[in-house]
């Protein structure tokens, strides 16, 4: 498998799961996991992108002080 495909993979792994990203529990579940994945490449980027785009249109709050996203107010 070529390094573009190897990505390409990765990168629809990674989306499928955002797809079950609903609340701050599963953004959190999620968040605690990204490292698993078998990155290659600008997998981790990309999936750094689309986990952010997808708690931005959740509404969900990030707390740096305990690093975990809560329900919106």
């Amino acid at each position: 498998m070529s390094k573009m495909n190897e990505i390409r993979s990765e990168v629809e792994k990674i989306k499928e799961s955002i797809e079950f990203i609903t609340d701050a529990k599963s953004a959190n579940e999620f968040a605690s996991h990204i490292n698993e994945f078998e990155h290659v490449g600008s997998s981790l980027m990309k999936a750094r992108s689309l986990f952010a785009a997808k708690v931005n249109s959740l509404g969900l709050v990030f707390d740096k002080e305990t690093k975990t996203y809560s329900d919106a107010a």
